[in-house]
Protein backbone atom coordinates (compact mmCIF):
# COMPACT_ATOMS: atom_id res chain seq x y z
CA UNK A 1 0.00 0.00 0.00
CA UNK A 2 1.13 3.38 -0.85
CA UNK A 3 1.14 6.14 2.31
CA UNK A 4 -1.50 9.09 1.75
CA UNK A 5 -0.15 12.56 1.34
CA UNK A 6 -1.36 15.69 0.37
CA UNK A 7 0.54 15.28 -3.22
CA UNK A 8 -1.18 14.85 -6.60
CA UNK A 9 0.70 13.28 -10.09
CA UNK A 10 -1.03 13.94 -13.07
CA UNK A 11 -0.21 13.07 -16.95
CA UNK A 12 -1.28 12.50 -20.66
CA UNK A 13 -0.47 9.26 -21.91
CA UNK A 14 -0.19 8.26 -25.47
CA UNK A 15 1.83 6.15 -28.57
CA UNK A 16 2.89 6.27 -31.49
CA UNK A 17 0.73 4.12 -34.44
CA UNK A 18 1.45 4.53 -37.78
CA UNK A 19 3.65 7.21 -37.50
CA UNK A 20 0.60 9.35 -35.73
CA UNK A 21 0.10 10.12 -32.06
CA UNK A 22 -2.90 8.66 -30.29
CA UNK A 23 -4.28 9.05 -26.85
CA UNK A 24 -4.03 5.90 -24.51
CA UNK A 25 -7.49 6.46 -24.00
CA UNK A 26 -9.80 4.28 -21.60
CA UNK A 27 -6.37 2.10 -20.68
CA UNK A 28 -5.01 0.77 -16.88
CA UNK A 29 -2.43 2.55 -15.54
CA UNK A 30 -0.40 1.24 -12.80
CA UNK A 31 2.05 3.56 -10.18
CA UNK A 32 4.47 2.06 -8.42
CA UNK A 33 6.95 3.62 -6.06
CA UNK A 34 10.51 3.97 -7.79
CA UNK A 35 12.70 1.59 -5.30
CA UNK A 36 16.37 0.99 -5.66
CA UNK A 37 14.98 -2.52 -6.57
CA UNK A 38 13.04 -1.58 -9.36
CA UNK A 39 15.26 0.33 -11.07
CA UNK A 40 17.71 -2.45 -10.69
CA UNK A 41 14.98 -5.11 -12.13
CA UNK A 42 14.44 -2.25 -15.05
CA UNK A 43 17.51 -1.93 -15.95
CA UNK A 44 18.40 -5.93 -16.28
CA UNK A 45 15.01 -5.95 -18.19
CA UNK A 46 17.03 -2.84 -20.53
CA UNK A 47 19.98 -4.44 -20.76
CA UNK A 48 18.90 -8.07 -21.97
CA UNK A 49 15.71 -6.06 -24.18
CA UNK A 50 17.97 -6.85 -27.71
CA UNK A 51 20.14 -9.88 -27.05
CA UNK A 52 19.61 -12.43 -28.79
CA UNK A 53 18.18 -14.61 -26.46
CA UNK A 54 15.71 -13.77 -24.33
CA UNK A 55 16.24 -13.05 -20.98
CA UNK A 56 13.73 -13.50 -18.33
CA UNK A 57 13.84 -10.80 -15.53
CA UNK A 58 11.85 -12.82 -12.33
CA UNK A 59 10.25 -9.24 -10.42
CA UNK A 60 9.36 -10.21 -6.62
CA UNK A 61 5.91 -10.22 -6.43
CA UNK A 62 5.92 -7.78 -3.66
CA UNK A 63 6.54 -4.85 -5.79
CA UNK A 64 3.31 -5.14 -7.01
CA UNK A 65 1.79 -5.28 -3.38
CA UNK A 66 2.65 -1.20 -3.88
CA UNK A 67 1.06 0.44 -6.28
CA UNK A 68 -1.84 2.04 -7.49
CA UNK A 69 -4.43 1.13 -9.88
CA UNK A 70 -6.52 3.78 -12.11
CA UNK A 71 -7.91 4.13 -15.78
CA UNK A 72 -6.71 7.06 -18.11
CA UNK A 73 -10.06 8.93 -19.56
CA UNK A 74 -11.17 8.92 -22.73
CA UNK A 75 -8.32 11.90 -24.01
CA UNK A 76 -5.55 9.49 -22.25
CA UNK A 77 -5.35 11.82 -19.36
CA UNK A 78 -5.07 10.78 -15.69
CA UNK A 79 -4.71 11.33 -12.08
CA UNK A 80 -3.77 10.20 -8.62
CA UNK A 81 -3.95 12.22 -5.64
CA UNK A 82 -3.26 12.35 -1.88
CA UNK A 83 0.06 10.40 -2.11
CA UNK A 84 3.08 11.48 -0.82
CA UNK A 85 5.72 13.75 -2.38
CA UNK A 86 8.54 10.62 -3.62
CA UNK A 87 9.63 9.34 -6.89
CA UNK A 88 7.38 6.83 -9.09
CA UNK A 89 7.15 4.87 -12.03
CA UNK A 90 3.59 4.68 -14.19
CA UNK A 91 3.02 2.53 -16.74
CA UNK A 92 0.58 1.33 -18.95
CA UNK A 93 -0.28 -0.82 -21.74
CA UNK A 94 -1.55 0.94 -25.34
Amino acid sequence: MIAEGNSTISGFTCGVVASQQQAAADQAITLFPYSAYLKEAIDLIDANRYKGEKVRVEIDKRVFDTRLDGMTNSNGDFQFTRIKPGRYLIMTVF
